[in-house]
């Protein structure tokens, strides 16, 4: 689980974002927020501390997440979909 926070149409969010392994070995999950629907996680690569996330956006196309964990769990990285984006910062919880 990652705790997200991040701004979209210019206001600011905290994002929960759960990434479960499916059985066939990819990954998937849900993206869940205050004031938005709860959006599916199409897919996530993981290379080495970095997870790059492509989830469903409300309004159907994606929207890229990179996030870079440190050995505390801090993340940093950025958001972005067709004309909107930011940088984004969290933690990501102990499983």
């Amino acid at each position: 689980m990652y705790d997200v926070n991040l701004t979209a149409m210019g206001n600011e969010m905290v994002l929960n974002a759960r990434i479960e392994k499916k059985a066939d070995g990819t990954y998937g999950g849900q993206v869940t927020g205050e004031g938005i629907p709860t959006l599916p996680v199409k897919s996530v690569t993981v290379t080495g501390n970095m997870v790059r996330m492509v989830v469903m956006a409300p309004d159907g196309g994606d929207a890229i997440i990179s996030m870079t964990i440190d050995s505390d769990n801090n993340i940093s990285g950025d958001w972005s979909m067709a004309g909107d984006g930011s940088k984004l910062t969290g933690k990501r919880r102990a499983k």
